[in-house]
């Protein structure tokens, strides 16, 4: 599950979705109620938004930062054992880089699910009004899905709406949305009609045909045995469309690869040795170990 949350990074604020899988204490809750402590269960999801809230939401609460100094110890022993501490330092150092959370008009549009379907007069609207969705979340202080959802972008740009009277029809469209922004929708989704054919977005075919995608997905495969071999989420690394993308980008390219994948630590773990199996220069050599087939790149 994941959730768009705001964050303040180096004084402004900026959306981020997060991938919400545990807290933080339960991963950790072994190591923490070794030291003596016993840690409450059952308030994760409780209504935090009462008020007065109980002693027991305060003592939950409280323990989220009462075991920090702890937990970054435990952290901090797990990345040395592993000679992952220099790569986690890295990591974190990217995450505050605001220009990852800026929005980018040219860009963001494609981050809509289901973009990729869209053919490029269809793509035009969803453009623009990807662009009007982040003006209008940051006026009413929310986050842009919580306005309004990507399927319902997806709607409104593979049927355009010309007419106020016809946003009644749009499925998943939230009524006091369309009662004050519908007049904006409209408009913004006329502009992007009314475009020349050359300022148009162009549409790159990257579905990948069927040998490609056995390639890909035998490429996903050594990068999850890749990380399970060196203990590193393979979620935190990469995703099974990054690599379609990495496959695509060393195998096509004329210019030398650019991905990200090929930088930092992200080289160091799994990209370099990708590139490699794909240019035969190197091979991995794979091991069932504790359960799950892991991977290591060979001498």
């Amino acid at each position: 599950m994941s959730v768009d949350v705001e964050l303040i990074v180096n004084g402004k604020q900026v959306e981020v979705t997060v991938d919400v899988r545990t807290s933080l204490l339960e991963a950790l809750r072994e190591e923490i109620e070794l030291s003596g402590a016993k840690l409450p269960k059952g308030l994760t999801f409780t209504r935090w938004d009462q008020r007065p809230l109980s002693s027991s939401q305060l003592r939950y609460a409280a323990d989220d930062v009462r075991y920090l100094v702890l937990s970054r110890h435990e952290i901090g022993r797990r990345l040395d054992a592993l000679g992952h501490a220099n790569w986690a330092a890295e990591e974190c150092g990217n995450q505050c880089k605001l220009e990852h959370f800026q929005f980018d008009p040219a860009q963001q549009y494609m981050r809509v699910r289901g973009a990729t379907s869209l053919a490029p007069r269809n793509l035009a609207v969803l453009r623009q009004l990807t662009v009007w969705r982040d003006t209008a979340a940051r006026a009413a202080n929310l986050p842009p899905r919580a306005l309004l959802r990507d399927e319902v972008m997806i709607d409104l740009a593979r049927n355009p709406v010309r007419t106020t009277a016809k946003l009644a029809s749009v499925k998943g469209l939230p009524r006091p949305v369309e009662a004050e922004y519908g007049q904006q929708i409209v408009q913004t989704t006329e502009q992007a009609l009314a475009l020349p054919e050359e300022q148009l977005p162009a549409v790159r075919d990257s579905e990948p045909s069927p040998p490609e995608k056995f390639r890909i997905d035998s490429l996903w495969a050594a990068t999850q045995a890749l990380c399970a071999g060196q203990g590193i989420d393979v979620a935190v690394a990469t995703s099974r469309q990054e690599i379609t993308d990495f496959y695509q980008q060393v195998t096509s390219s004329e210019q030398p690869p650019t991905h990200r994948l090929l930088h930092g630590w992200r080289s160091e773990a799994i990209g370099s040795t990708l590139r490699d199996l794909l240019g035969s220069k190197s091979g991995i050599e794979l091991t069932w170990q504790d359960g799950m087939l892991k991977g290591s790149r060979k001498a």
